[in-house]
């Protein structure tokens, strides 16, 4: 991922790290990242839910453009009580941010537990991306994870299959 012209998400992963935000990378980008041939519309990340960090996150992502989809605020991710209210009584997994004017460019936000910033951290690695570091989710986490879904959706057979390759190859 050395061309801007790989990834339509690179100037807002450089955005988010320029400002300090702690994420990690996973969904389809990640897949991307780690060569597997697919299109995505959307940017999959953990956010370490720190309210210093989620401010800076949502300050980023307001100067992107990009707006909540849910009928609930932004500054709700702010807030642990709100969180944990999505996510056990709504049975939310993401909270999505889309921009208005390009509605195939859109932001998830993972909320679930399992999907956790601290989670991921063991497993993602660190990749440079013009001039910074972001982590992604690794080749073999990202495989764990997408052999977790169920029912598994087609571009995630696809995706397991690449990555396996991809690993083979690395032996």
């Amino acid at each position: 991922m050395n061309d801007a012209g790989d990834n339509p998400f690179e100037e807002l992963l450089l955005s988010l790290a320029r400002a300090g935000v702690k994420f990690i990378v996973a969904g389809g980008v990640a897949a991307v990242f780690h060569g597997v041939p697919r299109v995505t519309f959307d940017l999959d990340i953990s956010v370490d839910m720190d309210p210093d960090n989620v401010r800076r996150l949502l300050d980023v992502l307001e100067a992107e453009g990009l707006r909540p989809r849910p009928p609930v605020p932004a500054e709700a991710l702010l807030d642990r009580e709100s969180v944990r209210k999505m996510t056990e009584e709504k049975g939310a997994l993401v909270f999505s941010f889309v921009d208005p004017r390009d509605p195939l460019r859109q932001v998830d936000v993972f909320l679930a537990r399992d999907m956790s910033y601290e989670r991921l951290t063991a497993l993602s690695e660190s990749h440079r991306l013009g001039d910074q570091e972001i982590r992604i989710v690794s080749a073999a986490g990202l495989l764990q994870l997408k052999s977790r879904i169920h029912p598994l959706r087609e571009k995630d057979e696809l995706d397991i299959r690449y990555l396996r390759k991809r690993l083979e190859e690395k032996g």
